[in-house]
């Protein structure tokens, strides 16, 4: 992470067209020395209104969203939205919240067994079977950058971004 650059409004839309990722996200200056570039990521939670027999939502219970976005220079979208009612799990004895997601994508030709495949070449960590496992912090201590559980966490969710977005620019 090179710098933290603050809080911005970002306008981003789903495939409904509804507008679904437009937000103020935390956005970070990071650089992939890997490939030796630098790039954009940025985080916001998003909610989702709660729907009844609604003509073009249908029923929906309304969700908190972990939106994380990736902008290369040539691309710029939310590259994954994790329902957070879903696939954040909170142990109130132990006071760790621990984050997961399935890896499922809408997009025309995403195959959720193969984008498993593609991030286990590049980080067998980030697999846990069938799903993504991305860390768990202590809430029970500040939730700061210093903080190496919430280092390792937004980590994590970073690099799994990356992947996300090279995998759905591929198909």
């Amino acid at each position: 992470m090179i710098d933290d650059l603050g809080v911005h409004y970002r306008e981003y839309n789903d495939n409904s067209n509804g507008g679904f990722g437009a937000g103020y996200y935390r956005i970070f200056l990071v650089k992939n020395c890997e490939k030796n570039f630098e790039f954009l990521t940025g985080f916001a939670i998003l909610t989702t209104g709660k729907t009844v027999n609604d003509p073009k939502y249908g029923n929906s219970p309304g969700t908190s969203v972990l939106a994380i976005c990736y902008c290369d220079g040539k691309i710029d979208e939310t590259s994954v939205q994790i329902n957070l009612n879903k696939f954040l799990k909170v142990d109130e004895v132990n006071k760790k919240a621990i984050f997961t997601h399935n890896g499922a994508s809408g997009k025309k030709g995403f195959r959720k067994a193969d984008f498993i495949k593609y991030v286990q070449n590049r980080n067998e960590n980030l697999v846990r079977g069938k799903n993504f496992y991305f860390g768990e912090i202590d809430y029970s201590v500040p939730l700061t950058l210093e903080n190496p559980d919430v280092v390792n966490l937004v980590s994590n969710l970073i690099e799994y971004a990356v992947y996300r977005s090279e995998y759905k620019n591929s198909l």
